[in-house]
């Protein structure tokens, strides 16, 4: 087999070998023609469903035909229905979506408008307990300060003590705090 003469090949060639505007142009005239090969089949093939319908309809009976008239009524009806469906939702669905939108929101800034509404009035009417959590908030920090400077009093109170004592013991004789320290153990 012989591969430089297959027609895949030639085709490869040649495509690779042409410069762009000769490729459109290739391109082009293949699918000028693929469409009228198309349209020739499309007419042979339209030509034949006519023929075997006029068949169908020539050795139809009557209450056939009728029911044919029929099916045929309700498909066109539907038809016109569905495209009447379309029209109006293309030419009045924008309007009735904007209509709802609007109610939707109205709603909403309604929701809030109320929901304001009721925590103000919370707060005008029970004015005198949020006045009381404040002052019990104030209180709470006060006292938290307070008993701050109570431990630091506390503490430099007991450092005071601890000097004086030291202050007295220095000045003390050798017996007096001999004296100081039975004292002290009974003590505790």
């Amino acid at each position: 087999l012989d591969v430089a003469k297959t027609p895949r090949y030639n085709q490869t060639i040649k495509i690779h070998q042409m410069s762009i505007d000769e490729e459109i142009k290739m391109l082009r005239n293949e699918v000028s023609h693929a469409r009228t090969e198309a349209t020739k089949l499309e007419e042979e093939a339209q030509a034949r469903a006519d023929e075997a319908a006029a068949m169908a309809m020539g050795n139809a009976s009557e209450s056939q035909r009728k029911l044919i008239l029929k099916i045929m009524t309700k498909l066109i009806q539907g038809a016109i229905r569905l495209a009447w469906t379309q029209w109006d939702e293309q030419t009045f669905g924008a309007k009735r979506q904007k209509i709802i939108m609007t109610k939707i929101l109205k709603r909403l800034l309604k929701g809030q408008l109320s929901k304001g509404f009721t925590q103000w009035k919370l707060i005008a009417t029970k004015w005198d307990l949020v006045q009381k959590i404040a002052l019990k908030d104030r209180l709470v920090k006060e006292l938290d300060m307070l008993e701050r400077k109570a431990k630091e009093f506390e503490q430099e109170a007991e450092s005071r003590q601890e000097a004086a004592m030291q202050a007295a013991l220095s000045r003390c004789s050798g017996e007096q705090k001999e004296l100081l320290v039975k004292i002290l153990s009974k003590m505790t």
